[in-house]
């Protein structure tokens, strides 16, 4: 995230999000924020795994740019924050939802062909 460790530590407790997330980071621990690819780098390092074998889920434009360039797949999520910028998300991103109970209702081609 690009919200401070307060913040999310803060988010993270209220909604019990520690038991279903394994690596929290934010952009202040790595060495540049987004759109530069350091805090997805970094996840993916920490996960153990590729950067090609990451989906993430990003509600801003910088975000997606960092994910992309990071070498990840990319999923934009519709928020009320940023309904502006929501034609711009859905051109860089590989998919586009607007709620997360899409993801559980559809198959990945359903959400490909979109």
């Amino acid at each position: 995230t690009s919200n401070s460790r307060d913040l999310l530590e803060a988010v993270s407790k209220t909604h019990d999000l520690f038991s279903y997330i394994d690596v929290f980071l934010t952009s202040d621990e790595v060495k540049k924020g987004k759109p530069a690819p350091d805090v997805f780098l970094k996840v993916a390092e920490k996960l153990g795994t590729e950067p090609k074998e990451c989906l993430v889920f990003e509600d801003i434009p910088n975000g997606i740019l960092a994910a992309k360039r990071a070498g990840m797949e990319v999923c934009a999520v519709e928020d009320a924050y940023s309904m502006d910028l929501a034609a711009n998300k859905k051109k860089l991103a590989d998919y586009y939802i607007k709620d997360y109970n899409e993801v559980l209702n559809q198959t990945y081609e359903d959400v490909r062909n979109e």
